[in-house]
């Protein structure tokens, strides 16, 4: 088992965002949490890297108590993130942004981390703008290189947070299609998406989230064609049959 979360809760003030919230990802698993704005999706998903501290319960990763751990940043080295804004740095080009963590942190020499980033880049077609800034890229290209930039890394576990939210509509295909290759190779993921195909279609499993909690979850199939709890239900409804 990669990740096991177990009766987290979080808050922000008084107010409690997470409350007694428990789910596992095995490897190789891909894992989508759907769910209404404000239901703790994202911050459920900050807190497996202590982005954000929870205040109870525990999270396992590798078998590693993330809470209590010391070394977080050797240990947040072994996932990779890629969050609703791209995060891109735009004084440097698309190359120095996706060498600098690896050759700044001595992961790898220069030579080696330019030979896999562009390895990475022909995987999702942007060879040629290696050399180019954010500035000339669409939302679409950005969030492919920012993508990118995780996996040289070599992470074991990529975690995406909504990554498709601040694209125009006809650029999100273009990152789906990045991240369901990632599936198909077996690439452990958990994923916040409003994307309903792709959860439908790529995941192994759906939580769906309201309220802090964890309503349901199962296999896409089963959730997305019966859903179980009214509240799953009204959510689908609405957003697989817009007005």
């Amino acid at each position: 088992m990669m990740i096991d979360v177990r009766n987290l809760m979080k808050s922000f003030g008084n107010t409690l965002v997470l409350k007694d919230v428990s789910f596992q990802v095995n490897a190789g698993e891909v894992v989508c949490i759907i769910g209404p704005s404000g239901s703790g999706k994202s911050t459920l998903l900050r807190c497996l890297n202590r982005l954000e501290e929870a205040q109870g319960g525990s999270i396992q990763v590798f078998d590693t108590d993330v809470r209590h751990l010391q070394g977080i940043n050797a240990f947040r080295r072994r996932i990779g993130m890629v969050f609703q804004m791209f995060n891109l740095f735009a004084n440097c080009t698309v190359m120095e942004n996706i060498v600098l963590a690896p050759v700044e942190l001595g992961l790898m020499t220069r030579v080696a981390a330019e030979a896999k980033g562009m390895e990475l880049l022909e995987m999702v077609g942007l060879a040629d703008k290696r050399d180019v800034y954010p500035s000339t890229l669409s939302g679409g290209q950005k969030q492919r290189i920012a993508i990118v930039r995780a996996l040289e890394m070599n992470p074991e576990i990529m975690l995406f947070d909504e990554p498709t939210s601040a694209l125009d509509p006809e650029m999100v295909g273009e990152v789906l299609k990045v991240m369901q290759e990632l599936a198909q190779k077996g690439m452990t993921m958990v994923v916040v998406t409003h994307e309903m195909g792709f959860a439908r279609e790529v995941a192994d499993r759906v939580i769906f989230m309201a309220d802090g909690v964890i309503v349901e979850e199962g296999k896409p199939q089963d959730l997305f064609a019966h859903p179980q709890q009214e509240r799953t239900q009204k959510f689908l409804n609405c957003v697989l049959n817009p007005i």
